[in-house]
């Protein structure tokens, strides 16, 4: 054999086995599922792109996506953190999606989850939501969503009182329509 016939069929063996590896979905969202008025957000490790609608203002993307409802005169409304497959650590592993995503979402005054199914564009989905302070002045309203993805499991969590989910349940849904993986970049 002659000495560069390895190197050529080493190279047109990693060519074969790229052509046949299936696509990698797209981290972008494409113009046509953003509604009008909404904006997209790509975390800052290019793992996790989501769109929010124009009352959910992003005011961090360094490692996943954390935005909040601005609310003219003051008072708490809806906050959103999303974290992509780098940035959602430590990942699932053996450990049931529920299970992973409850211990994300610990609180000492946790209401009874109702835990739930779907499949969403970015994978298969569990989403536990729950009132929590039930009873009290201090009621908080929590989604909160893990969802596996071709890139690893990703999450979602939207919480706030639950005067300010009236008017917001649809974009609320929309909102974990439009989450989408990618492979992201390492952390630097």
């Amino acid at each position: 054999m002659h000495p560069g016939s390895a190197t050529l069929v080493f190279a047109l063996n990693v060519l074969l086995v790229a052509a046949c590896a299936p696509a990698s979905p797209e981290v972008e969202l494409a113009a046509s599922e953003i509604p009008e008025g909404w904006t997209t957000v790509t975390s800052g490790r290019a793992d996790l792109q989501v769109a929010l609608p124009p009352w959910l203002k992003a005011f961090d993307r360094s490692t996943g996506i954390f935005a909040n409802e601005v609310i003219e005169g003051g008072g708490q409304g809806l906050e959103l953190m999303a974290e992509g497959p780098r940035t959602a650590e430590p990942q699932p592993g053996g450990t049931a999606l529920q299970d992973w995503l409850a211990a994300r979402i610990v609180s000492p005054v946790a209401g009874p989850p109702v835990v739930s199914g779907t499949t969403l564009p970015a994978g298969r989905a569990v989403v536990i939501d729950r009132l929590d302070t039930d009873g009290t002045r201090y009621q908080w309203r929590i989604r909160a969503y893990a969802i596996e993805t071709a890139f690893g499991t990703m999450s979602l969590v939207i919480d706030g009182p639950p005067d300010a989910w009236a008017g917001r349940e649809d974009d609320i849904a929309q909102i974990a329509q439009r989450l989408r993986a990618g492979p992201g970049r390492p952390a630097p």
